[in-house]
């Protein structure tokens, strides 16, 4: 017996959400990996998505609605129990939009309050860490063939 009713389900917040889109895949037998197949996803997408890990987006919610069977209707809530976006998605909307406004506010604040010299070092120092991930990359790399050789012999 199908967990979602045929009438629908509520959804008061994101994690309801996420349940009722996993119940719905659970009913329908069908696997994380399938879901991903469907609707066009990568491998593990789904999973990553109903433990939180990832959020549905413009991008995968429509494709697992769809290949879930399903649709979404949005109806008024009554008076006095109106959500804001704040309760609906967990996360301020309008305050997530103001921060992508001052993002790069805070490197630039940063940058003024350092002298030319020390702006420099500090800038010598990122460089020289991308660098030493590279390095350790290239030495794995070398010490994983060195290891197939010997293990070869």
């Amino acid at each position: 017996m199908s967990r979602i009713p045929p009438a629908g389900v509520l959804i008061p917040d994101y994690e309801s959400l996420r349940r009722a889109l996993n119940e719905r895949r659970i009913d329908l037998k069908m696997t994380m990996l399938s879901l991903d197949h469907e609707a066009g996803l990568q491998d593990g997408y789904a999973a990553k998505m109903f433990c939180g890990d990832r959020n549905f987006g413009p991008t995968t919610l429509w494709p697992a609605l769809q290949s879930l069977g399903l649709q979404m209707v949005l109806i008024p809530a009554s008076a006095g129990t109106m959500l804001t976006p704040y309760e609906i998605n967990g996360v301020d909307s309008f305050a997530q939009e103001r921060r992508k406004k001052i993002a790069s506010l805070g490197g630039k604040a940063r940058r003024a309050k350092l002298s030319d010299l020390e702006w420099a070092a500090h800038c010598s120092k990122a460089a020289r860490a991308r660098w030493r991930k590279v390095r350790m990359k290239k030495m794995k790399a070398e010490q994983l063939k060195r290891n197939r050789g010997q293990a070869a012999l």
